[in-house]
């Protein structure tokens, strides 16, 4: 199953499978996405649609390949396959191999840690956080023996520095931090008093669990911190870890102003990817927006000209091609250029429902504020009507210096003066259809008023206004 990307020449694969002829069917069903995730899962690959035209006769089980990608910033290690039957059931199984190595873990990012301990000063005692752990355990049953479990938690960097400096001083005086673990059973999280946590190598951790939790999460500290504070400090975590920070880019083609780009991106790798997009091709003049948050499965509802969705995943690449065009062609008489705004609206996945196989909005009049507004324009033209009028309205001298006005050669005045000898109308006509062919289909380079300025220049403000 492949799919034919809008800026690829060449078609991507979206899985693999071999089965006997008319037997299986296979189907991208991406308009789905946002029903395909919840919690703090992220989707790495496609949707794909299975089907089968005989259940009892078909031989399973089959075998798919599955291309799928993961950011360099992802603290997941774990691959799953998520599927969802007709009745909406969910049911996990673990792929037979993985060409990527998942293994290892990382701790919560420090740039999340630390936007978070700017807004209470009660956490300015935590150093690090260690991964968000889930533990998959029948609530009914007990665990049958205790469970080691190994986290990264890095130690304080300043510590680690502060050791160098004084590795020639001789001193006894040492930093002490503490470990504390906290667990949740139905949503609410507690901390473990009980459970004892020890330092191991490479910023490890090690405790022992003696019953079963969902999560649980261990705390670095540089001292003892209140449990309602250890608590609320999880809680936020838990939140956070679900929103990813994302700006909204709009980008023109190259040579085309109608073909335009509308890219969600995450604002940590903005330049990176800005310089990605650059290298495609898509170079022209740039719109963002401030940062948006959005969580793994949101929508992104764009308005303009018709409606048009774009579903947010973090570990893919969200972006959409579009063509604009005007919707009046005789507005804004007074500007250069068309103007509008593109509005993204941001839609949660409780405010879709699943109808067949699309997702739907329930409510359209509940989308509330967008959540950021970004300007259009487009250049006007400059039709051959216009062109032959001002053609006829200007003599021989002032085409003449027209030419070095809108920086043409002397060239292409010699050579209109060679093919049409005996008309000055047309040597004006074919110098300015030169010209505008010349000239880069670019927002950058307003046809209209730079032809006007020229006007203006040689004497002739009169056919400028006109």
């Amino acid at each position: 199953l492949t799919d034919q990307m809008d800026d690829s020449d060449k078609p991507t694969e979206v899985c693999f499978t071999r089965a006997p002829a008319g037997t299986l069917r296979c189907e991208m069903a991406d308009a789905l996405s946002c029903f395909m995730v919840n919690g703090l899962e992220e989707l790495i690959s496609r949707v794909i649609w299975i089907n089968t035209k005989d259940t009892h006769s078909f031989h399973f089980p089959i075998t798919l390949a599955v291309p799928f990608y993961v950011h360099h910033r992802s603290s997941h290690r774990e691959v799953a396959v998520k599927m969802v039957d007709k009745e909406k059931r969910v049911s996990y199984i673990s792929p037979v191999t993985t060409d990527a190595a998942h293994g290892g873990q990382k701790p919560v990012d420090a740039i999340l840690l630390a936007a978070i301990k700017s807004r209470n000063d009660a956490y300015e005692l935590v150093v690090s956080v260690s991964p968000l752990l889930h533990l998959t355990h029948p609530k009914t049953q007990p665990l049958r023996r205790p469970l080691t479990i190994i986290l990264p938690c890095p130690p304080n960097p300043e510590k680690k520095e502060e050791t160098i400096l004084r590795a020639y001083v001789k001193t006894n005086e040492r930093t002490r931090e503490f470990l504390t673990v906290l667990g949740s059973r139905d949503k609410e999280w507690s901390v473990l008093d009980k459970t004892v946590v020890r330092n191991q190598q490479d910023g490890l951790v090690s405790f022992i669990l003696y019953e079963s939790f969902d999560r649980l999460l261990v705390f670095r500290l540089l001292s003892p911190l209140q449990p309602c504070h250890l608590t609320a400090l999880a809680e936020e975590l838990e939140s956070a870890a679900r929103l990813h920070s994302v700006t909204i880019v709009l980008r023109c083609g190259r040579d085309d102003p109608h073909s335009v780009l509308l890219a969600a991106l995450p604002s940590r790798d903005l330049s990176w990817e800005l310089s990605r997009l650059r290298a495609q091709g898509w170079d022209g003049l740039i719109e963002t927006s401030s940062e948006v948050l959005l969580c793994e499965g949101d929508q992104l509802l764009l308005h303009f000209s018709g409606n048009i969705t774009s579903a947010f995943h973090y570990q893919r690449r969200n972006e959409l091609f579009v063509r604009l065009r005007e919707v009046d062609p005789f507005g804004n008489y007074s500007s250069p250029c068309y103007k509008g705004t593109a509005l993204l609206y941001r839609v949660s996945r409780a405010e879709l429902e699943w109808r067949g196989d699309k997702a739907v909005l329930k409510d359209a009049e509940l989308l509330g504020n967008p959540v950021c507004k970004l300007p259009l324009s487009l250049p006007k033209p400059l039709s051959d009507s216009l062109l032959l009028w001002l053609s006829g309205e200007l003599t021989q001298e002032e085409t003449a210096r027209l030419v070095s006005s809108l920086h043409l050669s002397r060239s292409s005045a010699q050579l209109a003066k060679l093919r049409f000898r005996d008309s000055p109308s047309d040597q004006a006509f074919h110098i300015l259809a030169m010209w505008r062919r010349a000239l880069p289909a670019a927002k950058c380079h307003p046809k209209t008023s730079q032809l006007a300025q020229s006007l203006t220049k040689i004497g002739r403000p009169d056919l400028a206004q006109e």
